[in-house]
């Protein structure tokens, strides 16, 4: 820890930090104690909005408006655009937007604007993009409330091109949404949630869906290959649970570049649970440039590009709880970490993880978990083991932040070490 005061890792200081409410406390003498029995940080009031009103069930069968009933091939050879649109401009508050199961749909952007209690019902149907496309998605939704997309397996949203970014579903400036049951199958990515103009987004889900590459992931392609099943820009109101995928990052929750301080908040109140990736050309969960009110538990990460998963860039109130994370730097990115908090965070709390090292194809050394210029940081019960002795290999790495990262070169101050098992490092603290 070289150059960091010791009292400012062990937070000897006369004034208390605010990570929660008796979770730490100033005495007399000026030291701050943490009770690891107290409270910790809590979001559950902030992440109340998360829960979109949608309630899953479609409406009745009368109500729905079958595309193949607008001139819809679905042979997955003949364009079904214009039909499909037709569909569209058909539909009326509570309807359901039926693609019959068992067929595929060739489809372009299908736009969806001003909807309102609108359910897609797309299982057991494949949605179709196409080379000649350019930047296409295959829904994108304006300035709707209440959509509900069940189902539906999105193929062949990929392009050559890097400016030419594909996507099975845009939501833009809309209210309730979820995504449930989709399988992304060969798109550069799945859900993106976004504002419309200067109006966010808010209360945006993606559950039970199922996502995979099918580009070979390699230490030379893997730049090129942004593959993410959700990414959410400008929302409030983040919800990605019970999801799997291989070879595509989980969540990506940041600007397309790092912006300088102050960050820009970007999103807020996200929920990012139970989900399982298996390998990702990069960070697999990702929170940047402001994110406030984080809370990622209970995911179970194999094999990232870099990091297993990060806040990093100004993001408060963060709560990394009971991961699993297993093989990072899969794909020469150097110097991988497991858990991050850092650039700029404020308020978090590492807990209950479990960070298992491997041989690092690179030689990078590898890091458990990492808090790097950060305020009010409580790490405390995870195991963190390095199976190849061989390699270099540190438990639990604090510093000062540097101008890595397009922070401020924050000193890290309030940040509380506890409890913690660390096997096989050549560093433990």
């Amino acid at each position: 820890m070289t150059g960091i005061p010791l009292q400012q890792i062990i937070a000897r200081q006369a004034l208390a930090v605010s990570v929660s409410a008796g979770a730490i406390s100033p005495t007399d003498a000026g030291f701050l104690f943490y009770n690891p029995d107290a409270a910790r940080i809590d979001l559950t009031p902030a992440l109340g909005v998360v829960n979109a009103t949608t309630s899953g069930i479609p409406p009745a069968a009368s109500s729905w408006v079958n595309v193949i009933d607008y001139g819809a091939s679905a042979n997955g050879t003949t364009d079904d655009t214009s039909a499909c649109k037709l569909a569209i401009a058909a539909l009326n508050s509570g309807d359901v937007l039926h693609f019959p199961a068992g067929f595929t749909y060739k489809v372009d952007t299908l736009t969806l604007n001003s909807l309102v209690d609108v359910t897609v019902f797309m299982i057991g149907a494949e949605l179709l993009g196409d080379s000649t496309y350019g930047v296409a998605q295959t829904f994108d939704a304006s300035a709707c409330n209440s959509l509900l997309f069940l189902g539906g397996k999105f193929n062949r949203l990929r392009s050559t091109n890097p400016g030419q970014n594909r996507s099975g579903i845009v939501v833009r400036g809309c209210n309730d949404v979820v995504v449930d049951g989709a399988n992304w199958y060969d798109v550069q990515y799945g859900l993106q949630s976004t504002k419309s103009g200067s109006t966010p987004s808010k209360r945006v889900g993606m559950r039970n869906c199922t996502g995979k590459t099918l580009v070979a992931i390699s230490t030379t392609n893997e730049l090129s290959m942004p593959d993410t099943m959700y990414t959410a820009r400008y929302t409030e109101g983040v919800k990605c649970t019970n999801n799997t995928g291989y070879g595509m990052r989980l969540l990506f929750c940041s600007n397309a570049t790092v912006t300088t301080t102050p960050f820009q908040q970007i999103s807020k109140d996200i929920i990012c649970t139970d989900n399982y990736i298996d390998t990702a050309p990069d960070t697999i969960i990702y929170f940047s440039n402001g994110c406030e009110n984080i809370i990622c538990n209970n995911n179970e990460i194999f094999r990232s590009g870099k990091d297993g998963m990060k806040a990093i860039n100004g993001c408060k109130r963060i709560v990394f709880n009971n991961n699993y994370v297993e093989d990072m730097d899969q794909f020469n990115k150097g110097s991988p970490d497991g858990i991050m908090v850092g650039y700029d965070c404020e308020d978090g709390e590492i807990s209950g993880n479990l960070v298992l090292m491997k041989t690092s194809p690179t030689g990078a050394t590898q890091r458990g978990i990492v808090v790097d210029g950060a305020l009010n940081v409580v790490v405390d019960g995870n195991n963190i083991i390095n199976e190849d002795s061989s390699q270099a290999a540190r438990g639990i790495h604090i510093r000062s932040q540097g101008s890595a990262g397009g922070g401020t070169g924050l000193d890290v101050n309030g940040v509380i070490v506890s409890d913690n098992y660390i096997y096989n490092c050549d560093r433990g603290i």
